[in-house]
């Protein structure tokens, strides 16, 4: 998101945890402070004088009532400040009662949000295609493997992180054609044999798809990740990317083009 919002010559302060990893984004011209999502005083300091706030929560490093303080502390904050609107990310299915841990949380964020009446947008990104070239899959894929634990006949809605932030710069911009509904982003949708293909095409060699099995996929995943596949293998695709792509007037990333334009070195 930040990316996008400075190409397009946005002046953008990030609040962040870690300097470190914050780095790229001071060396493309973005002022970092130091601070925590879950202390408000910090979060205020942060929002003064900007026009906007943007929210990414996490429960996968201080665990998942840490994600739900961090929502509500930084839209709390936004409040107090009168931020003019805020861009809100969430995951699609939220609003679902999927039983899946990381998703409630969020969505006990989202009714926070509505229930403070500031104006936001929220964004619902599906399945990251950069997961499928994550450190904890590219092991498999060197060996000629494409593993996950969702049939083979599944499709499987996925959308490229770059797509994310064009479409919260747009509705930075033009905050009018966001604040109607929550916004599912997604930009393909592909069973895993589909994906494996690609890799094959892009490699130049065979990559295969095996359904990973409940046990390992546990072992090597946990439980709340677990649901969430599972969940994902229960439910088709239902993001309308061409209506997504003519509201906002971007042309989403389809998952050959993602995987054709990857750097992998395998």
């Amino acid at each position: 998101m930040s990316r996008s919002l400075l190409k397009r010559g946005h002046r953008v302060r990030a609040l962040t945890g870690n300097a470190t990893r914050a780095r790229p984004l001071e060396t493309l011209g973005a002022q970092v402070v130091q601070g925590d999502l879950t202390d408000f005083r910090s979060v205020v300091n942060a929002l003064r004088e900007a026009d906007g706030l943007f929210v990414m929560t996490t429960p996968f490093e201080r665990g998942l009532d840490d994600e739900v303080r961090q929502g509500t502390t930084a839209l709390d904050a936004a409040k107090e400040v009168g931020v003019g609107h805020v861009v809100l990310t969430s995951v699609s299915g939220a609003d679902q009662n999927s039983g899946i841990p990381h998703y409630e949380t969020k969505a006990r964020v989202e009714e926070h949000l509505h229930g403070i009446g500031i104006p936001g947008t929220i964004v619902r990104p599906v399945l990251f295609m950069e997961t499928l070239l994550s450190p904890r899959m590219l092991p498999g894929i060197q060996s000629g493997t494409l593993a996950l634990p969702v049939k083979p006949e599944t499709k499987v809605r996925l959308v490229a992180v770059k797509d994310i932030g064009e479409i919260v710069a747009r509705a930075f911009e033009r905050p009018e054609k966001g604040t109607a509904r929550a916004w599912d982003l997604a930009g393909d949708s592909r069973t895993m044999p589909e994906a494996a293909a690609f890799l094959s095409k892009k490699l130049e060699r065979q990559v295969k798809f095996v359904q990973l099995p409940e046990d390992r996929a546990l072992q090597a995943m946990g439980e709340g990740m677990l649901k969430m596949f599972h969940w994902l293998d229960a439910r088709g695709p239902s993001t309308e990317v061409a209506a997504l792509e003519e509201h906002w007037e971007y042309r989403m990333t389809r998952l050959e083009t993602f995987l054709n334009e990857a750097r992998l070195q395998l």
